[in-house]
């Protein structure tokens, strides 16, 4: 390089040489030239919540200032920087900036005065372990109870990116006085936290792993159970006892057992079931039912254990109605859920259902039916605490007879009628039949389905990218970008300076004004 200036001034006169180096301070002018960029800031706090949300959503407060900074190239949307503004003193976030200043602005500062960090990348993120065990059979043993887990280690791992929670980790390191071995990773953070355990410099000592799932269905093999929780009445020694007792009501107690079957027993039956608890065989009637297992059951039991079973022939003339073959419909065409089936179906918000179901007369008269639809938080139904969906009136189901109903229902963004649901749990539909016998008695019947409310609107198409125009008031185009979501389009018009605009979007006109 200085060969070649040298060279260069050899050949120049003095005039020339000055001229030259004008014109090269003129360059060096125009390629660095600091001048004011118009800024939109929002505050970030810097709790490690706030961190975050805005590090995986880009959520900010709703603090704003607009700012003039003295700088040679705008800061990109995104940018985080620290700044005193007096009152207003942290971390901001730029959300919209230009090449230009703005005469709407509320401060006017110098770029040498910010300080840029980029709290995302590169900095402690705070990740909460549990340790399963040294090795892989313990840890899956382990994995099936991490629910009620108490051996946790709180971790700040310098990374670019926080590990994907609800995993499992193999860590060749001690954490928190616990050996290298698996670990249940419970949640994980943008931010670094105040407790931590440890404190580790890289992801280099973790790798995921998996443990087996042979038959896909997110549970893995050693966790997997056919295990259904029973609530089972005692009815008698004998078959003549146990008739006698369900047909006079009698208050018998109650028990609640694990059995390990395919499909729940029928809800109203009389079984000869072993408790497995050294008393043998006695006669039970099932009165409730449910397709996962109960922690608090007193004993599980196996189908071996399950002896022949009756409905008690109390009266020839009296009813005896029940609820058969309940499917769900998603939008009208997929199955989604079978009674016949052993399955938990998903219910997504923006999508409609349609629960189809038999209610089945074997008794021995006709009776007119009152059919009550509740939303249940758990399986015990609560006529004063559940949520009631609708009712039905069946005139006459005859002796053998049966008729066929439908419900429908669509899930919310947050709730399923009126009352109000959260991502991933699990939730009941309980299903109340009423109906009074010829001797004046009241009958009751109830079945229920459990199922998970999701937010995941993954079963409806998704939009197809559509253009977003905007327009002033005098009809000028303003910008016109394309975008595949309702999100993209209102980041759009965030994006538009102060001002009084048309919007054409996926087929919609409207007017909106910018302060």
């Amino acid at each position: 390089m200085g060969n070649f200036i040298s060279q260069i001034l050899k050949n120049f006169t003095m005039k020339k040489i000055t001229t030259f180096i004008l014109m090269m301070l003129c360059v060096i002018n125009v390629t660095a030239q600091v001048t004011q960029k118009y800024h939109r800031v929002k505050k970030v706090y810097t709790n490690m919540s706030s961190r975050h949300e805005f590090c995986l959503n880009g959520t900010t407060s709703t603090l704003s200032r607009k700012v003039n900074i003295s700088i040679e190239d705008k800061l990109p949307i995104g940018t985080t920087f620290y700044y005193d503004f007096g009152a207003d003193s942290g971390l901001w976030a730029v959300t919209y900036s230009r090449d230009s200043r703005n005469d709407d602005w509320d401060y006017n500062i110098s770029g040498s005065s910010i300080t840029i960090q980029d709290i995302c990348v590169n900095t402690e993120k705070y990740h909460r372990f549990y340790f399963l065990g040294e090795t892989s059979s313990e840890a899956q043993n382990e994995y099936c109870n991490v629910a009620s887990s108490r051996r946790d280690a709180k971790v700040d791992i310098l990374t670019p990116e926080p590990l994907t929670p609800d995993r499992v980790y193999y860590v060749n390191t001690s954490l928190n006085s616990y050996p290298p071995g698996y670990y249940y990773l419970k949640s994980s953070y943008y931010a670094d936290s105040a407790d931590e355990d440890e404190n580790l410099s890289g992801t280099g000592s973790i790798s995921p792993v998996s443990f087996p799932d042979s038959d896909n269905d997110g549970v893995i093999d050693v966790c997997d159970s056919n295990d259904k929780y029973h609530v089972i009445k005692y009815r008698g020694r004998t078959q003549q006892e146990a008739e006698a007792s369900k047909c006079n009501n009698d208050a018998e107690n109650s028990v609640g057992v694990n059995i390990d079957i395919d499909q729940a027993l029928t809800i109203g039956k009389i079984y000869y079931i072993d408790r497995g608890t050294g008393i043998g065989h006695r006669y039970y009637e099932v009165t409730n039912t449910s397709n996962n297992p109960n922690s608090s059951a007193e004993t599980n039991i196996g189908t071996s254990n399950i002896g022949s079973s009756f409905f008690a022939n109390c009266s020839s003339e009296l009813a005896d109605i029940e609820i058969t073959n309940l499917r769900i419909i998603r939008n009208g065409s997929t199955e989604i859920f079978n009674s016949n089936t052993n399955s938990t179906p998903t219910l997504s918000y923006n999508n409609s259902y349609e629960f189809r179901y038999t209610l089945k007369n074997s008794g021995g008269e006709a009776v007119d039916i009152n059919l009550s639809k509740f939303f249940s938080y758990n399986s015990s139904f609560d006529q004063f605490n559940d949520y009631f969906i609708d009712d039905d009136e069946i005139s006459s189901i005859s002796p053998g007879g049966q008729a066929t109903l439908k419900t429908y229902v669509t899930p919310g963004n947050g709730y399923i009628g009126s009352a109000s649901v959260t991502n991933n749990q699990g939730y009941y539909f309980i299903f109340s039949v009423v109906y009074e016998n010829s001797d004046n008695s009241l009958s009751e019947y109830e079945n229920r389905v459990g199922f998970i409310y999701s937010t995941n609107t993954a079963s409806k198409p998704p939009l197809k990218p559509y253009q977003v125009q905007t327009f002033d008031f005098s009809g000028n185009r303003v910008l016109s970008e394309e975008v595949n979501s309702k999100e993209e389009e209102e980041q759009v018009i965030q994006s538009l300076p102060k001002g009084n605009y048309i919007i054409k979007a996926n087929n919609k006109t409207y007017k909106i004004s910018k302060d």
